[in-house]
């Protein structure tokens, strides 16, 4: 069984009720704030309370957020209309529109309604508003279906949201490195590194500033293009950072014009825009490590002869090394006059102060 399946049976085992159908469950939003406030377990179950599906809830929720917020218990989940729900001031994933999960979700939610409610908190701006922490592709579901969301209203600070949107985030086995990077990074903007941490799961410094160096060397503009990426991990989006230095090509010389120019044109194609996202990357890192290859200067090599034109031996000079290679069954003689007078060449180098 997949780990989605075992998350989404765990959270149905939540809603231990018998789920009604869409028409019940995604009913319209009432006059009254728009919003619908759905049945509380009789008083025949009050002796069960913790086993209700409001209950369980409640159990639910302080586990993910793991933090005390002003209110103190679940008491409600009601219909809200999805226009007055807005996304959470953090974006923690990419566009979803397409992504064949989303595309299945919706379908779900079409045939048998919303399974479970979305977490929100009124809008700190907006009157009337919500916005949510999380439950975002639920949420987009319900509105590109002309459905009323359900949710769960509670009252959060800005950290409290963000960690809460976090812990749900680390729940989904489809969410990738370079969504986790940038949603840290946009983290990182406002909140603490220990907020940060707390919202991504990672109890150590070092990998927020890992995940902080691969996102300050790229061009966020870059990331977006190239999408989620789905299977592509650290090492790889690391390579591709080393190529960029803070969000800029990191080529320089003759050829850094033409590179840009090439770079420029791969994302403009066809090719890449029809391509999905993690085909999308590789085509990236594939330009920049075939130019970075070819950007190198070709190491300079030149052949030692003796007057009588017999090999001596190989000189090769690049701009990190200068290598000499005498082979002995060729230049035997060669090979010993030198070793025995390298001493003497030091020397003499050192009498002429060229090494200073």
């Amino acid at each position: 069984m997949s780990k989605r399946k075992e998350q989404q049976e765990k959270l149905a085992a939540i809603w231990a009720t018998k789920p009604a159908g869409p028409a019940q469950r995604n009913i319209a939003a009432t006059k009254e704030k728009g919003t619908v406030v759905e049945n509380k377990p009789s008083k025949d179950n009050v002796d069960r309370k913790s086993a209700t599906p409001l209950g369980l809830l409640s159990e639910a929720l302080n586990t993910v957020t793991k933090s005390k917020t002003s209110s103190t218990a679940v008491d409600e989940i009601v219909v809200l209309p999805s226009e007055k729900c807005m996304p959470s001031f953090v974006r923690d994933r990419f566009e979803f529109a397409e992504d064949p999960d989303f595309l299945s979700l919706k379908e779900s939610i079409k045939d048998d309604g919303q399974q479970l409610p979305i977490l929100v908190r009124p809008h700190p701006n907006e009157v009337d508003f919500y916005q949510i922490a999380f439950g975002h592709r639920r949420h987009k579901a319900c509105q590109e279906l002309g459905f009323p969301v359900r949710a769960v209203v509670r009252e959060m600070t800005d950290q409290e949201l963000v960690i809460a949107q976090g812990k749900e985030n680390n729940e989904r086995e489809d969410l990738t490195f370079i969504e986790v990077a940038l949603f840290a990074a946009h983290l990182g903007k406002g909140f603490t590194r220990e907020v940060v941490m707390s919202a991504i799961g990672k109890n150590t410094k070092h990998y927020v500033s890992m995940l902080r160096s691969i996102t300050d060397a790229l061009p966020e503009d870059l990331i977006i293009k190239i999408g989620k990426a789905k299977g592509i991990g650290r090492p790889r989006w690391e390579s591709l950072a080393s190529h960029f230095v803070g969000g800029e090509l990191a080529s320089a010389g003759s050829t850094s014009n033409s590179l840009k120019d090439e770079f420029d044109a791969l994302l403009q194609s066809k090719a890449f825009e029809n391509a999905d996202s993690s085909k999308r990357f590789d085509q990236v890192l594939s330009l920049l490590e075939r130019s970075s290859k070819s950007s190198k200067p070709k190491p300079s090599k030149r052949i030692l002869k003796s007057k009588d034109g017999k090999m001596l031996g190989e000189l090769v000079s690049n701009d990190q090394a200068l290598r000499l290679t005498v082979k002995r069954k060729i230049a035997p003689e060669f090979a010993e006059y030198l070793s025995n007078h390298l001493d003497k060449l030091i020397a003499e180098f050192e009498a002429k102060g060229e090494h200073s």
